[in-house]
């Protein structure tokens, strides 16, 4: 009877382990089928993120855009040398005019391409060389007509201005002319260095065009009978150029153009203040000796 015990028992064993060992085969079944599946899912996101990725990296159609070229502190006849060229990465070299007028900024109409930087040169020539330079990262949702401004740095740093330089009086409010006769010639000295003729056709008599000076320092101009230093002084300028990021939307500043009579003006109203200063003493003096003479 116990060998009969012992025989059923131990077959219930063999099936329990065998029970135990199909579960354990099918489970492990289960496992790996589910981690293929995550594993499948997972490599199709994988594809469809590598496919956005690319999207996003294929360069956009270029986008024809109104660009502002500028650079600080300066207006554009400061920087702008004639005959000059820009040339876009990856584009075409077209000529920069500026139409001779005075701005702050010139404008340029060319394509850009949404979402990547592209450099822009200015070059002083078609096939010249590179003098200033800047970089435009144009938004990835521009559309056509797109208008945006853009530094400009030059290479070599600009420390000078040009400003017209209007001829007025003393007191800045009159015009003044450096002569009526159209046939009179004057010869400019700019602290002390003879610079060329004056132009009357440019300047009109009455103002001094494009003078360019360092910018916040102290000038000195002369007119003179001829290119000699020491021939007659006709009229002179004695004044400032304005310092960095001052008058920059301005094109021209007044200045007083003195002349040779102004000295002698000058010396009579000195002599006539002197006379006038003399002559209220005198009166000071005459009262006080009066109170003197009444007090004795």
């Amino acid at each position: 009877m116990k060998l009969k015990n012992k025989a059923l028992l131990t077959s219930a064993l063999i099936l329990a382990l065998a029970f135990s060992g199909v579960n354990s085969v099918k489970a492990s079944d289960d496992i790996s089928s589910d981690s293929s599946l995550e594993s499948t899912e997972k490599d199709s996101k994988n594809q469809d993120n590598a496919e956005a990725l690319k999207e996003d990296i294929k360069e956009k159609d270029p986008v024809y855009c109104w660009i502002n070229l500028y650079v600080k502190n300066r207006r554009v006849k400061d920087w702008l040398k004639d005959g000059s060229y820009y040339r876009i990465e990856g584009g075409n070299t077209n000529q920069l005019d500026s139409y001779g007028y005075d701005y702050e900024k010139i404008e340029i109409r060319d394509n850009l391409i949404p979402g990547k930087k592209q450099k822009i040169e200015i070059l002083d020539g078609k096939e010249g060389n590179v003098y200033a330079e800047g970089e435009v990262n144009l938004i990835a949702d521009a559309k056509y007509g797109h208008k945006m401004d853009l530094e400009i740095t030059p290479k070599i740093p600009i420390k000078t201005r040009k400003m017209t330089l209007n001829f007025k009086d003393k007191a800045l409010k009159e015009d003044r002319y450096l002569t009526y006769n159209m046939s009179d010639k004057y010869y400019i000295f700019v602290d002390g260095k003879f610079v060329g003729e004056y132009n009357k056709d440019k300047m009109r008599n009455n103002s001094f065009k494009d003078f360019e000076y360092e910018t916040g320092k102290k000038f000195k101009i002369e007119f003179r009978r001829s290119n000699k230093s020491d021939s007659e002084l006709l009229a002179s300028i004695e004044d400032e150029m304005p310092k960095d990021g001052v008058m920059v939307d301005s094109k021209s500043m007044n200045v007083y153009l003195k002349l040779p009579t102004d000295s002698k003006e000058d010396k009579k109203d000195s002599e006539k203040g002197s006379e006038t200063t003399a002559s209220s003493g005198e009166k000071k003096v005459k009262k006080l000796v009066k109170l003197l003479m009444v007090q004795k």
